[in-house]
């Protein structure tokens, strides 16, 4: 996960200390290690496609169950670091 989440996660997950993106190098740094995140966390039929997109746009008949997300904050981990952007 990117180094801004560890940061976040060693501050209590205070929602009033995010870490700094003020730059466009540090958020385009934070959003590559993002993605690699994201992507990493998906089950396999989830993964990268040539296209570069992180998921296949058509219908799969697995369930969203497979997404690996450990801890009893994983998809809050998610969906709060998305606001950062």
């Amino acid at each position: 996960r990117p180094i801004e989440v560890d940061w976040w996660i060693k501050r209590a997950k205070d929602p009033f200390k995010i870490p700094s993106l003020d730059t466009v190098s540090k958020f385009d740094t934070f959003r590559r290690s993002w993605i690699s995140w994201w992507t990493a966390l998906q089950p396999s039929y989830r993964r990268e496609h040539q296209n570069g997109q992180p998921m296949p746009r058509s219908e799969v008949a697995d369930a969203w169950i497979d997404l690996v997300i450990p801890g009893s904050n994983g998809i809050y981990l998610i969906i709060f670091t998305l606001a950062w952007w």
